[in-house]
């Protein structure tokens, strides 16, 4: 088979399965509870990832990415979070040519659930290569909403795991003021990640900057912090 032959027929494949599993009815209650502008199947998550399983096989990093691009291009939301899933298998290189893929799609992101769905992989992309958080450090004044929050959500690893949180702490202080919601909702998410490993470093960010934050940000930040905090 040629090249695009391949990927068309896994793309045939994935498609017709993804389409079995979906359902009006969920469909309908997704696209509202998402308030999403794209067209929804109603394809529970766990059934996506073995319709991905079952009829993709073993496709060359370049094929995956040329699916995922052939994904992206359907006003459906279910194969906007499919492409997502495909590039965060164990199986994908997290180079350049997956990080663009990231990049070129944050401007398209209309909701947190197809944005959260990007993190897997796009974590991995900066976990390989940290030099890439300069490009993110800039999306923290973009005015897209999603791409201000994917600036924390792509880098919890930097929360969760042994590296240095200093510089998303950073972003999270020029975050704090920041009246959106789901901003808020992330910085809160971030702090909270993050005082598992190190409480005091967040209660030192609290006693800082926690003036700035509203309510549901220092509620989620200080889930996990005892209660003798002097905060």
């Amino acid at each position: 088979m040629r090249p695009d032959t391949i990927v068309e027929a896994a793309q045939a494949r994935l498609l017709q399965a993804l389409r079995a599993l979906g359902g009006r009815e969920r469909a309908e209650q997704e696209k509202r509870y998402q308030k999403s502008r794209w067209e929804h199947w109603g394809v529970p998550l766990p059934g996506m990832d073995v319709a991905i399983k079952e009829t993709l096989g073993d496709l060359t990093q370049q094929r995956a990415l040329e699916l995922c691009r052939r994904l992206w291009r359907e006003p459906v939301w279910d194969l906007k979070i499919v492409a997502g899933r495909i590039l965060a298998r164990k199986s994908i290189e997290p180079d350049a040519r997956v990080w663009r893929f990231v990049t070129e799609r944050l401007a398209d992101l209309d909701g947190w659930a197809v944005a959260d769905n990007l993190a897997g992989v796009a974590s991995r992309c900066l976990i390989e290569d940290p030099s890439r958080l300069d490009a993110v450090e800039a999306w923290i004044e973009n005015p897209h909403l999603w791409m201000r929050r994917a600036a924390l959500v792509f880098t919890l690893p930097w929360a969760k795991e042994r590296r240095d949180p200093e510089r998303m702490l950073g972003w999270a202080v020029l975050l704090a003021e920041d009246r959106q919601w789901f901003i808020q909702k992330a910085v809160g998410w971030w702090l909270r990640e993050l005082s598992k490993r190190d409480p005091k470093r967040v209660r030192r960010f609290l006693k800082d900057h926690g003036e700035k934050l509203t309510g549901v940000a220092r509620r989620e930040a200080m889930k996990y912090l005892t209660a003798t905090s002097s905060l």
